[in-house]
């Protein structure tokens, strides 16, 4: 199952038809793995967003945490590169 906290579903809405279509499609895939985090498209984050993890789509980073007893997927951001890391975007 996919949660996407609030901050994620406003830039997820304000976003073109095709970025979110490429997003939600990506979503699914990783919804549907067995081990979503041993993907080559899956980045385990460091530092102070450890435990976190991202993937890229074109210009953009999700940026998410995976509870795997309870096979959920939460996102918690959707931003540009150039934004993704700082804490506050987050």
């Amino acid at each position: 199952m996919v949660e996407v906290y609030p901050h994620a579903e406003k830039v997820y809405v304000r976003l073109d038809r095709k970025m979110r279509e490429r997003i939600r499609s990506r979503l699914e895939a990783l919804e549907a793995m067995e081990h979503p985090n041993r993907t080559p498209q899956v980045a385990q984050l460091t530092g102070k967003l450890r435990g976190f993890y991202r993937f890229r789509v074109g210009d953009y980073r999700v940026i998410f945490e995976m509870f795997p007893e309870r096979r959920v997927i939460a996102v918690y951001a959707i931003v540009h590169r150039s934004r993704a890391y700082r804490s506050t975007d987050i």
